[in-house]
């Protein structure tokens, strides 16, 4: 190992504590929020019988205004929930990004690389990185994702949709032969071109762009995230669907071609998690 190497591993694992950082605070403040709400809904349940029950005799309009002042300064809440959804656009678009480059870092064309006395703990690595993806389900939410974008709506969405469920039906049929598993890898990467065509014909303004995913950014983002989401997006498109044409790649194993329908998934996913629906036309 050189030095560089040395060093990129040493801040790669140091993003990652400071991830751990982050998760930390949030469980702690998760935990504390659940106590809250649990209070506030017993607190609703008594004024609720009181308002059902209470005698004619008593202070209602102090009660009443005491209630106003207590809901005006919850007002708080809803900013807190605006919050979180940040929070999980945030996890599926860049949180992703690390995930997938990551995911890069132990594929399974570096193995004979990998020392020998270290090839079982490579191993383990990956079969950690193949259950996170099936525990997130990224397959399901990129069908959820395209459906909320109406993509199921119009002539080109429902052959996007289409293409990217065929990617998978092929897939889990656990092709023997690496020619039959390549037609997945060719199915996915029509899918996200035709998903880039339907998102960049629904923008606003249908000014040419020669940056396809930028453009879509421009005009569809939802507008707390970063423009840096898609133009690493954009560095990233050509290289994985040159990756995705099957055809062109040989001696590509099926542990292989399995990495690559998860990249293109997650490439998938990460684009539409930051689209506003609003702005599509």
């Amino acid at each position: 190992m050189n030095e560089d190497d040395a060093e990129y591993r040493k801040e790669l694992d140091h993003q990652s504590n400071e991830m751990d950082r982050a998760a930390d605070a949030l469980s702690s403040t998760a935990a504390e929020m659940n106590k809250q709400a649990s209070d506030l809904q017993d607190q609703a349940r008594l004024i609720r019988l009181a308002a059902t029950h209470g005698s004619d005799y008593g202070d209602w309009e102090n009660t009443i205004e005491s209630a106003r002042i207590y809901n005006r300064s919850l007002e708080s809440v809803f900013q807190f929930q605006n919050d979180y959804y940040q929070l999980k656009t945030v996890s599926a678009t860049a949180g992703s990004a690390v995930v997938s480059g990551s995911y890069g870092l132990v594929s399974s064309q570096y193995y004979e690389t990998i020392p020998h006395e270290k090839r079982d703990d490579f191993k383990g690595v990956l079969v950690v990185f193949d259950e996170y993806f099936e525990k997130k389900n990224y397959r399901s939410r990129v069908i959820q994702l395209l459906n909320q974008l109406a993509f199921d709506k119009t002539t080109e969405g429902k052959t996007a949709i289409e293409r990217f469920e065929a990617a998978w039906e092929l897939f889990f049929q656990n092709p023997k032969d690496v020619d039959v598993a390549l037609g997945a890898l060719i199915s996915l990467r029509e899918s996200i071109h035709i998903t880039i065509n339907e998102l960049l014909r629904r923008r606003p303004n249908q000014k040419k762009v020669k940056e396809k995913i930028i453009g879509i950014g421009n005009q569809l983002s939802l507008d707390f995230v970063s423009n840096e989401i898609y133009v690493q997006l954009e560095g990233e498109f050509t290289p994985l669907v040159d990756e995705l044409a099957g055809p062109k790649r040989y001696n590509m194993s099926i542990k292989r071609v399995g990495e690559l329908m998860r990249k293109g998934t997650l490439f998938l996913d990460r684009l539409l998690s930051a689209i506003d629906k609003s702005k599509l036309r």
